[in-house]
């Protein structure tokens, strides 16, 4: 897959550790084209570490101009690092009448996964560990 390397300079951080990892965009949807940044702009990037921890990819960004405070505040106080987003809830899969289910389920897994709602926010939402479990949440304006 194609990726493009990126220099940057952090300005401040608000979870994790970049420890000296590359930045690395694949496009728009990972589209291995790059993503579009202007030279000298301050952005927010969202990054996840690939499985090997080696590099820092983007999932998404936007220029700060175009942050409130509302999406620091979400960063800093409820996005949970521990948590793993699930998107695979919107589409039940229904087999023929009487088809059994298979019957395993991991607990732990499950309470650290946060099913995202299918009319969920993408600006607002989060995931965070409340409790013991993963849980979705809203803060800050929908748009």
């Amino acid at each position: 897959m194609t990726a493009v390397e990126y220099d940057y300079d952090i300005k401040t951080m608000y979870k994790g550790n970049p420890k000296g990892r590359k930045l690395i965009g694949r496009g728009v949807a990972s589209s291995c084209g790059p993503e579009v940044l202007d030279l000298n702009t301050i952005y927010l990037i969202y990054a996840k570490t690939d499985d090997e921890g080696d590099f820092l990819s983007i999932v998404s960004y936007k220029k700060m101009a175009n942050v409130t405070y509302e999406d620091i505040e979400r960063m800093e106080n409820y996005y949970d690092c521990s948590c793993e987003i699930s998107f695979n809830n919107f589409a039940p899969v229904i087999g023929p009448p009487g088809w059994p289910s298979s019957g395993l389920s991991d607990p732990v897994k499950e309470m650290k996964e946060c099913k995202v709602p299918f009319n969920y926010c993408r600006r607002s939402g989060y995931c965070k560990n409340i409790e013991g479990k993963c849980t979705w949440g809203n803060h800050g304006e929908c748009d």
